[in-house]
């Protein structure tokens, strides 16, 4: 299961500019370093997501890795799951992040 993940979010990172046409945008995370193809995918998405309605960049790749990786941590510890959603959508002409635990 995990190398279809993987695999989508590949996927997904090449054709980004596609994935941003179809908001919202979503992608399961249980371990950011492990999973940063994902990672990318999501900042691409966040990103262009932004740009696309003239709101500023999501920062960097870096900082970013780091925010979903304390996010994911902070959110499978508080409530005991093993991953977390992250979604990218638009609404009331904002770009939010969403977060929220993975239920199986």
């Amino acid at each position: 299961m995990r190398v279809e993940e993987q695999h989508a979010a590949e996927e997904a990172l090449k054709h980004h500019h596609v994935q941003v046409e179809d908001l919202p945008f979503s992608v399961d995370c249980s371990d950011a370093d492990a999973e940063a193809v994902k990672v990318e995918a999501l900042y691409h998405a966040l990103a262009q997501s932004r740009q696309k309605i003239g709101e500023n960049s999501a920062g960097t790749l870096a900082s970013f890795k780091k925010f979903v990786r304390q996010k994911t941590s902070q959110i499978r510890k508080e409530y005991g799951c093993q991953a977390v959603e992250y979604s990218v959508e638009t609404r009331d002409g904002q770009v939010k992040l969403k977060a929220k635990p993975k239920v199986s």
